[in-house]
């Protein structure tokens, strides 16, 4: 996996993009999603790490929408933009 992850402050997401990810489409992940799962109020650290642990799944959820599956939560909080 060699994937571009940012944060985007202004989304509170990250914003998701690489070699596993189609040309034209970006993942965004909530922060409020790492949030839930971790439970109280993480760090900026601590959010960053579980997000990397579970890139799997995250990666898993954007397969499943581009070719019309479905996904369990928490995954169907990924989002899957196009990009122009």
């Amino acid at each position: 996996m060699d994937e571009d992850i940012r944060y985007d402050s202004s989304r509170r997401a990250w914003i998701i993009s690489g070699a596993d990810i189609d040309e034209g489409y970006r993942l965004i992940v909530p922060r409020e999603l790492a949030e839930d799962e971790l439970g109280g109020t993480p760090d900026d650290a601590e959010c960053a790490a579980w997000l990397k642990a579970h890139l799997p799944q995250i990666l898993q959820a954007y397969t499943a929408r581009t070719e019309g599956g479905w996904m369990k939560a928490p995954w169907d909080r990924v989002l899957v933009d196009v990009v122009e």
